[in-house]
C-alpha cells in the first residue's frame, strides 16, 4: 500500500499582508551560527509567524514540515521530512518505501538524507513547526543523533511549546545553539502599535502589553474583539474584560464578534483537521464555504491558508480546540451529526483513518469498530501495523478485552512489535478464554495457537513451534473452517513452515495455505508458503525453488512489507540458488540481506540457517576467517529445541567448509600439494563456465591477479591451458 503524504504539511503558511513584522528577531533565525535554532514558547507566541518571516528570503533550501499529533508515528514523521527535503518524485517514492522498514532501516535513510544535504550547495533549513506534538523516543533520538554530527550546511529550526529531549545542553555549552523564547517573542509596545494600526495612544498600548505580557495571540484576539474601538480607553476596556483564563476568554471574544452565520461555520467545521471548501460544503450542506474560509483567513480569525493550490485551510490549534469545546456544549447534538456526516464522507472517499477518528468524535464506536474490522487485514498486510494498533488503542482496553476479534488483533500487533509479555497478557483476555469461540478471523483457538507457534519460533524453539502449529490446524479442522476463512491460511502456513524447520515434509500444509491465501489476499501467508515450498524443493529443482522465492518476494515490494512478512528464508533460497550457479557475489548479497531481516525479526532459527549459508559462501570466496566466524555465530544460536533440521544444516556447513588436505598425497603431480586456498577458490569456480572478468568479480580480485593464479595452477597441475584445469582438478579429487 503506497504511503501518502500531505502537501499542506510541507508548505509554510501564507502570512497576512498586515502581519506585524518581527524585524528585531529575524536575524536570530536566518543567521544562526549553530545547527539548532530552538523557538520555544507557550501556544500563541507567534513562533510560526517568526519562522515564515525569517526564512522567506534566505539563500538555500527551506524544507518545511508542520508537525501534528499523528506525526508521533515515525513512518509518517520521516515521510513528511523526506517530502520536504526531496520534493515529490521518484527519489521520494523510493525513500518513503525504505523508511517503512523499521527503526534500523529508517536510520540508514536518515543518514542518506543527511548525505544528500551535505552535497548541496548553500544552506539547508529543516523547519519542524510544532515539534512538541512528537513524543516518540525513536524520532527524538534520531533528531538528537543528527544534531550531534550534522552536515555543516544544515540548520534544524524547531518551534515547540516545550523543550524536546535534544542535546541542547551540549550545544549551548559549545555556543552552537540559538534560542528564541517567550520573552523575546513577546510583543513590544512598538509592535503592538503596528498591530493596532494607530488606534491607541502610547499609554494605552503600554497598559495592554503589560496586562497581556506581550502574548501575541492575546493581542491579536484583543484586536479582533475590539475592531470597532477607536480610542485608548475603549481598548483598555476590552482588555479589562479578560478573565484569568485569558486564552479561553480571548478565544470567546474572537468568536463572538463574528456574524452568526460565520460563528456557526467555525464551530461546526472545527471537527475537521484540514478544511477544504468541498468537504465543508458537503458536511454542512452549503455551497459558500470557500468564501467564508477566505473571509476568515483575510480577517486573521486564526485561519491559515496552508495550500493555495487545493485550497486547504487550517484553524490555529488553540482556536480549533476552543471551537471543539464550544461544539461539544451544544445541546442539539449538531456536533455529533456533523462528525458522523464527515465520517461517512471520508469513508466513502477512501480515507478510513480519518473516518475512524471522526466516528469516535461522533460517539459512534460501533462504526469505528466496523471500519477497523473492514480495513484491518488490508492495512496489516500492507505493513501498516502501527496505524492499526493506534486504532485499537483508541477503542479502549475494556472493549477490546471482551471482543475476540479485537483482542486477537491486539495480541497479533504486540507479537509483531516483539512485545511478548503484553501479547501473553492479551491472550489471557476474557474474550479469548473459550478456544471454540468465533472471532472475525475464525475460531479463537486457531489464531491463539498459530500466534504461539510464531512466538516459539521467535524464541528459537522449533519443537514447541511445530506443536502449537499442529494444534492450530487441529482446531481449524475440528471447526470445519474452509479456505474462505482467514484462519485456514494462517494455520496451514504456520504448520507447514514449522514442519520444514523440523526437517519434515510440510508441502501439503503449505500448498493448502498458498491456495487459501491467494483466494483471500493474505499476503503474509503467501510469503510463508512460498518460502517453505522453495526450501522443500531446493535440493531437487533449483529453478522451481528460485521461482517460488521470486513469487514470495513480489509480495515484499517495500521495506515495510519485508519487515512485516519476514522473508528471510526466501532470500536464503535466492542465496543458495545463486551460489549453485557460481554467482558468488549475488549469493553473498542475498544472504547478507536475509541475515539482516532475520535479526530484525528475531528469528534465531532462520539466522542459524543463513549464517551456515554465509559460511559456505565466504569459504567459497577463500575467506576462511569469515567462514569460521559465521559458523561460530550459527552454533551459538543452536539449542536442543532448535530441531534436527537446523542443527544438521549447520553441521553440514561445517563439514563442507573444511578445505581439502593435499599434503602427503602421493598420487598428485609434483607441486600440486602446494595449491593455496585462494587457488582452490579459483578451481571451484571454473566448472561454471564464467569468463575471466566474471571469475575476477566473483572472487573480488583483479583480472591480472586471476591470470597469475591460473598460470600457477597450470604449472602445478601439469595442464597446457585453462580449459583443462577443472577437468584435471576433478580427476585428482581436488574439487
Amino acid at each position: 500500500m503506497p504511503v501518502r503524504f500531505l502537501r499542506s504539511k510541507t508548505t509554510p503558511p501564507t502570512l497576512h499582508h498586515q502581519m506585524v513584522g518581527r524585524t528585531r528577531l529575524l536575524s536570530s533565525v536566518s543567521d544562526a551560527a549553530g545547527p539548532l535554532v530552538l523557538v520555544s514558547a507557550p501556544a500563541g507566541y507567534g513562533k510560526t509567524t517568526l519562522l515564515v518571516q525569517a526564512l522567506a528570503d534566505v539563500e538555500g533550501h527551506v524544507a518545511w514540515v508542520t508537525v501534528d499529533s499523528a506525526d508521533d508515528d515515525p513512518l509518517r514523521f520521516w515521510t513528511h521530512v523526506a517530502a520536504a527535503l526531496l520534493g515529490d518524485g521518484e527519489e521520494l517514492a523510493g525513500t518513503v518505501a525504505d523508511l517503512a522498514a523499521g527503526p534500523d532501516q529508517r536510520q540508514l535513510v536518515i543518514d542518506r538524507l543527511l548525505a544528500d544535504i551535505e552535497q548541496r550547495e548553500g544552506p539547508v533549513y529543516l523547519v519542524l513547526d510544532d515539534l512538541h506534538e512528537v513524543t516518540s523516543e525513536e524520532i527524538i533520538d534520531a533528531l538528537a543523533r543528527v544534531l550531534i554530527s550534522p552536515p555543516k550546511n544544515l540548520t534544524l529550526v524547531a518551534s515547540t511549546r516545550s523543550d524536546p529531549a535534544l542535546p541542547t545542553g551540549r550545544l549551548r555549552a559549545q555556543g552552537r545553539l540559538t534560542e528564541v523564547r517567550a520573552r523575546e517573542l513577546a510583543f513590544t509596545t512598538a509592535e503592538a502599535a503596528e498591530l493596532f494600526r494607530g488606534r491607541a495612544d502610547l499609554d494605552a498600548l503600554e497598559s495592554i502589553v503589560r496586562q497581556t505580557e506581550g502574548w501575541p495571540t492575546a493581542l491579536r484576539l484583543l484586536d479582533v474583539a475590539s475592531s470597532s474601538a477607536r480610542t485608548g480607553p475603549e481598548l483598555l476596556s476590552a482588555a479589562v474584560r479578560a478573565s484569568p483564563d485569558l486564552a479561553d476568554f480571548l478565544s470567546a471574544e474572537a468568536l463572538s464578534v463574528q456574524r452568526t452565520e460565520v460563528r456557526n461555520f467555525l464551530v461546526e467545521t472545527s471537527i475537521l483537521d484540514d478544511l477544504t471548501p468541498a468537504i465543508c460544503d458537503e458536511v454542512l450542506g452549503r455551497s459558500d464555504s470557500l468564501s467564508v474560509l477566505r473571509e476568515l483567513a483575510e480577517n486573521q480569525v486564526f485561519t491559515t491558508l496552508v495550500d493555495p493550490a487545493v485550497p486547504v485551510y487550517r484553524y490555529h490549534h488553540l482556536f480549533r480546540d476552543f471551537l471543539r469545546g464550544q461544539a461539544a456544549e451544544l445541546s442539539d447534538g449538531r456536533d455529533l451529526a456533523i462528525a458522523q456526516s464527515a465520517a461517512d464522507l471520508y469513508l466513502r472517499g477512501g480515507n478510513p483513518p480519518e473516518a475512524f477518528r471522526l466516528a469516535l468524535a461522533a460517539q459512534n464506536p460501533d462504526m469505528a469498530v466496523e471500519i477497523l474490522r473492514a480495513y484491518c487485514l488490508r492495512f496489516v498486510q500492507g505493513g501498516w501495523i502501527e496505524t492499526v494498533f493506534g486504532w485499537l488503542d483508541s477503542l479502549g482496553t475494556e472493549r477490546r478485552r471482551n471482543d475476540p476479534g479485537l483482542a486477537l488483533l491486539t495480541a497479533w500487533s504486540l507479537l509483531n512489535f516483539r512485545r511478548y509479555d503484553e501479547m501473553h497478557e492479551w491472550l489471557a483476555a476474557p474474550a479469548l478464554a473459550e478456544p471454540e469461540r468465533q472471532s472475525d478471523f475464525g475460531p479463537v483457538g486457531v489464531e491463539t495457537h498459530a500466534m504461539l507457534a510464531h512466538w516459539h519460533r521467535h524464541q528459537g524453539d522449533a519443537i514447541a513451534s511445530l506443536d502449537e502449529a499442529l494444534r492450530a490446524v487441529d482446531f481449524a479442522d475440528a471447526a470445519g473452517i474452509d479456505v474462505s476463512v482467514a484462519s485456514f491460511a494462517v494455520s496451514r502456513a504456520c504448520a507447514g513452515l514449522a514442519q520444514q524447520l523440523m526437517g519434515l515434509d510440510g508441502s501439503e500444509h503449505l500448498t493448502s495455505a498458498l491456495h487459501a491465501a491467494e483466494s483471500n489476499d493474505i499476503d503474509s501467508s503467501i510469503v510463508i508458503s512460498c518460502s517453505g515450498l522453495a526450501l522443500n524443493v531446493m535440493a531437487e529443482d533449483i529453478g522451481k525453488a528460485e521461482a517460488l522465492a521470486d513469487r514470495a518476494l513480489s509480495f515484499c515490494s517495500s521495506p515495510a512489507l519485508v519487515s512485516f512478512h519476514q522473508p528471510a528464508l526466501t532470500m536464503l533460497v535466492k542465496a543458495r540458488a545463486a551460489r549453485s550457479r557460481g554467482r558468488v557475489g549475488d549469493a553473498a548479497r542475498h544472504a547478507t540481506c536475509a541475515l539482516e531481516v532475520a535479526e530484525r525479526g528475531h528469528e534465531p532459527l532462520a539466522q542459524a540457517l543463513v549464517l551456515a549459508e554465509l559460511a559456505r559462501i565466504t569459504h567459497f570466496q577463500g575467506d576462511t576467517d569469515a567462514s569460521r566466524a559465521h559458523l561460530r555465530a550459527a552454533e551459538e544460536l543452536l539449542t536442543p529445541a532448535s530441531g534436527d533440521f537446523v542443527r544438521n544444516e549447520v553441521r553440514s556447513a561445517r563439514n563442507e567448509t573444511r578445505f581439502v588436505s593435499l599434503e602427503g598425497r602421493r598420487d598428485l603431480p609434483l607441486g600440486a600439494s602446494d595449491i593455496t586456498e585462494r587457488e582452490l577458490s579459483v578451481l571451484r569456480l571454473l566448472p561454471h563456465g564464467l569468463s575471466r572478468r566474471e571469475l575476477a568479480q566473483q572472487l573480488f580480485i583483479s583480472e591480472n591477479t586471476l591470470k597469475t593464479h591460473l598460470t600457477s595452477l597450470r604449472h602445478k597441475l601439469g595442464v597446457p591451458g585453462r580449459a583443462d584445469l577443472a577437468e584435471r582438478a576433478q580427476e585428482l579429487g581436488i574439487i
